[in-house]
């Protein structure tokens, strides 16, 4: 995506990096049917590793050229231990939850987010974020027919939803700081490094494997059994839902603040909905209604997010911590 002009309004800016985080949420919507159907003879932990592993290889030459910062390391270590323990804690969720209830509750991250913004960040958000939240909240729960019982694959989505939260938290803070491509290249080859330990750990020992879950793909176990349709799936995530989306997440983060991204990123769940339908999944009157009150929620926020932002400096010409950061406290 081209930046705006650092000279260019504020408002302005800020549409740029939303319309850059709402195009993450479609490519990871469009990537689900994708990984679910990959999941067949490969386990989840092996399916993250070479996943994530081609995005930080492709994604590596271009990262490499761009000008570093100090603390990109640690900062994107940061944010990608969160992703990694994200995606772990979804995959394992899965082998006993529905797609249904794992959407719900991964998504529960638009209430999590603004409470960890005001936690972390001492950042109140603005009253369009918490009213869009609750609002995506109801859409969420009309658009998977809610939550009918809670056991240990709930406990673990749930446990998944804080960790995308405290990425998109860690993003705000750390995002205007570095170059967004090589803050992606350091967050996918963590989660790629994390998944590997994980695959490896329960290829060499059954004991490990057979401890992380249970069902006919636990997270460390189901081999690496890569089939065409899991080939392409692969290649396909690892482009799209991996190497672009997080691109742009990382890229609009630099002028959105926490809360708006999690209500943003809504539109993951929307598109997945819609890829359903095209390749033959049935949606309800009511998951009908909630993609359209998500829809609503994103623009409920969008109405109303910059008349409730104080301005702001531009990230791209701010010296030190950039456009919505501060400088970290020693220790």
């Amino acid at each position: 995506m081209t930046p705006a002009p650092a000279g260019a309004p504020l408002p302005t800016r800020r549409r740029t990096g939303a319309l850059a985080i709402a195009g993450a949420g479609v490519c990871f919507g469009t990537t689900f049917a994708l990984t679910r159907r990959a999941l067949v003879g490969v386990g989840p932990a092996p399916f993250l590793a070479v996943r994530f592993s081609l995005a930080a290889l492709l994604l590596a030459p271009l990262a490499l050229r761009r000008p570093s910062s100090p603390g990109v390391l640690r900062d994107g270590v940061a944010a990608g231990l969160a992703l990694l323990a994200g995606y772990l804690l979804q995959t394992w969720g899965l082998t006993s939850v529905t797609g249904p209830v794992s959407a719900f509750e991964t998504n529960l991250l638009v209430v999590i987010v603004p409470l960890l913004s005001a936690l972390v960040l001492r950042r109140r958000p603005s009253t369009a974020s918490l009213l869009g939240a609750g609002l995506a909240t109801v859409g969420l729960w009309l658009l998977t027919g809610g939550v009918t019982g809670f056991g240990l694959g709930d406990g673990l989505t749930v446990g998944c939803a804080v960790a995308f939260a405290a990425n998109i938290v860690v993003l705000g803070r750390v995002a205007p700081r570095h170059d967004p491509l090589r803050l992606t290249a350091v967050q996918l080859a963590v989660v790629a490094g994390g998944a590997w330990l994980v695959a490896g750990a329960a290829a060499l020992d059954p004991g490990v494997a057979s401890s992380l879950g249970s069902g006919t793909h636990p997270l460390g176990s189901g081999g690496f059994a890569f089939g065409a349709g899991a080939l392409v799936a692969v290649g396909a995530t690892a482009v799209l839902g991996s190497m672009v989306a997080y691109g742009l997440q990382t890229w609009g983060q630099r002028r959105v603040e926490p809360s708006r991204t999690a209500i943003l990123l809504l539109a993951e769940p929307v598109t997945a909905a819609l890829v359903g339908l095209v390749l033959g999944d049935t949606l309800s009157p009511t998951g009908l209604a909630g993609a359209g009150v998500i829809l609503v929620a994103i623009v409920l926020s969008e109405l109303g997010s910059d008349r409730a932002r104080p301005p702001e400096p531009d990230p791209g010409t701010s010296s030190g911590t950039g456009a919505g950061a501060r400088p970290c406290s020693p220790g």
